[in-house]
Order: C-alpha cells, then sequence, then structure tokens
C-alpha cells in the first residue's frame, strides 16, 4: 500500500473549536486526506513548546462524530492511554466503529507519561506498561469472542460480551519511540507509532521493525507525526514556530538520535518551509517506506485553517503522486 497521510486534529489547546475539529472533516475527506486522528489526555498538559491551555476534547467522541458525517476517512487514536479500563474502552471503540464501519478505524495504544491521570482514575502508573499489552490482549478477545474471560497481572474477568465490537482484525498500533517500543510492538502490535521522532532515530528502529516482523512472519506498518509549518520560505515557517522548545525536548528524549542545536537537526521531527520544501521532506519518508504520515499543525494552532489548507492544495496532491509511484517502483 502506498503511504496514507492524515492530519492530527486540533481537538486540545486554546483554538480546538467544534467547528474546526469536527465540522471540517468532510472538507478533509474531500481534498484527499486518508485519515484523522487524535491524542488522549485527562487533564490536558501541553507540551513546554505549546500555548498553555486545558481544553481538550475527548477522543472517542471526537472520533464518533467525524465517523458519522464522513464517508470514508479513517479514524485513529494516536494514542489511547491505560488510565481506564481497557472494557470500558473496547466497549467505546465499539461505538466508534459501528459508526465508522468496517475498515475505517486504527487504534494506536501507548503507555503515557504524566502520572496524575492514573492517579486521579485509581490506576497503576507503575503498571501502565503490563496495562497497554493486557489492553491489547482484551481488545483482541472482546473483538472476537462472544463471551471473553481474562486473567492478567493487571485485569481479569468472566464472562463479558462487548456488543458492538470493532471487527477482530482492527490494527493495534503501538505508540512510543524507544528501543522498547519497538520490542513491545513487535509482540502485541500490528504496527510501531512514534509520534514525533528524529528520521534519524525512526530509520533505525523501523529496521529493527522490519527485521523483526521477517522473522516473526507478520505484517507491521510504521507511521510518524511530524509538526508542519508551511509559508512562502523555509525562515518565515521556521520563524513562526517554537524551534527552541522542540530542541529542548530532543534533550531530553534519551532514545532520540541528537544532536539538537539547531532547526536542522530536528529532520523527521519538524517540517517548515515553503510547500516544495515540505514536499521534499515529506519524500524522504515516503522513500523510506512508511506506511502513513500525520501532519501535526499544534506549533501554529491559531493558523491551523490556512495551514491544513494550504497543505490540501500544494502539498497533498504532490507527496500522493510520489506515494503512488514508489508503490508501483517496489511492485515491478
Amino acid at each position: 500500500m502506498a503511504t496514507q497521510f492524515g492530519v492530527l486534529l486540533p481537538h486540545f489547546g486554546h483554538a480546538a473549536t467544534k467547528e474546526r475539529v469536527i465540522d471540517r472533516a468532510p472538507l478533509l475527506e474531500a481534498w484527499g486526506f486518508d485519515s484523522v486522528w487524535v491524542r488522549d489526555h485527562l487533564m490536558f498538559q501541553p507540551h513546554g513548546f505549546e500555548q498553555q491551555s486545558t481544553k481538550f476534547f475527548e477522543p472517542f467522541t471526537t472520533l464518533t462524530a467525524i465517523a458519522a458525517i464522513t464517508k470514508r476517512l479513517i479514524v485513529g487514536t494516536g494514542t489511547l492511554i491505560p488510565f481506564r479500563h481497557p472494557l470500558v474502552a473496547s466497549q467505546l471503540l465499539g461505538g466508534v466503529s459501528l459508526v465508522a464501519g468496517p475498515g475505517r478505524l486504527i487504534v494506536g495504544l501507548g503507555a503515557g507519561t504524566p502520572k496524575k491521570p492514573f492517579d486521579a482514575t485509581g490506576t497503576s502508573f507503575e503498571a501502565r506498561f503490563q496495562g497497554v499489552k493486557e489492553t491489547a490482549e482484551i481488545f483482541r478477545l472482546t473483538w472476537s469472542q462472544p463471551k471473553a474471560s481474562y486473567k492478567g497481572e493487571v485485569y481479569a474477568f468472566d464472562g463479558i460480551t462487548i456488543d458492538p465490537h470493532p471487527p477482530a482484525d482492527t490494527p493495534i498500533w503501538y505508540g512510543g519511540s524507544t528501543p522498547a517500543s519497538v520490542r513491545r510492538a513487535l509482540e502485541y502490535a500490528d504496527g510501531w507509532f512514534p509520534g514525533r521522532c528524529p528520521l534519524r532515530t525512526f530509520k533505525k528502529y523501523g529496521n529493527r521493525i522490519r527485521k523483526g516482523a521477517a522473522r516473526l512472519g507478520k505484517q507491521m506498518s510504521a507511521a510518524i507525526i511530524p509538526v508542519i509549518s508551511v509559508d512562502k520560505d523555509r525562515a518565515t515557517a521556521v520563524s513562526k514556530v517554537n524551534v527552541g522548545g522542540l530542541l529542548e525536548e530532543g534533550r531530553e528524549r534519551k532514545y532520540w538520535d541528537g544532536p539538537f542545536n539547531t532547526v536542522d537537526d530536528l529532520e523527521g521531527i519538524l517540517i517548515a518551509g515553503s510547500p516544495d520544501d515540505c514536499i521534499k521532506e515529506v519524500q524522504k519518508f515516503i522513500e523510506y517506506g512508511t506506511d502513513h504520515l500525520v501532519f501535526d499543525f499544534r506549533l501554529r494552532p491559531d493558523d491551523y485553517d490556512t495551514q491544513v489548507a494550504w497543505v490540501a492544495r500544494d502539498i497533498l496532491p504532490a507527496v500522493k503522486v510520489l506515494a503512488a509511484k514508489m508503490r508501483a517502483n517496489v511492485g515491478s
């Protein structure tokens, strides 16, 4: 399959509105985007390079609303965090899937880092990695068995039915950009979804995913969510984002390949420049064989409408052509 392209919806932060997040989804579909994605938080805490805000549209309601007014868009989570019981999440995803229809849901799972939501909901922060694994196992059970029973280290239940539920083959992707995330993705997921990640790190761990998948005889997807800033030229596009905050994040990430001293060191994390500049950056992911690239506009939330329209008009058609050519070359 050729590389697909999605949008991380602006359902968080001060600029989030129903009109932007939900009402514009049919337009994203008409423009040719393949997917829309949401994050998962309780008591939203913005990153250091984002404006402070507590506004956050809950993921299941948001995706259900969008699925109801679109026909083709894939709806995905990037990623669900285990501060809720997996049976509750499974039931909620059943509702999303019912409205969306077959083949339109991708479930990204991740462990998360803020401790406060776990404490507030009475779930174990220390057991969150085991919780993600058991969540994936419980999803597959409740999506494939009429009465599911389970006994794990974190969760246990007997004879539970989730109806409606997503199709049994609904993809589950593991989110993370560490060596452990690669191991977990290969162990119990269908894809690896590191979010923001330097291109060199993405390729390094992506190669491990490919080798591991070949060894296990399974198909694995690899997806990424770079932030983007489009303008008349690279200097202008870069000047409108918090580059310092991104560099600081890079220095704090133990498993990201640095250095992080200049904007050029953010290759893969930040796509910035004129449409032609951005096309060249996206092309690097296409040539690597990335399955799904999701554009993240969070660095310029007040310019979201303009930015996403610019991508749809001047970038998306070109990168779709490049992706189709890449697919044809691989298949020939």
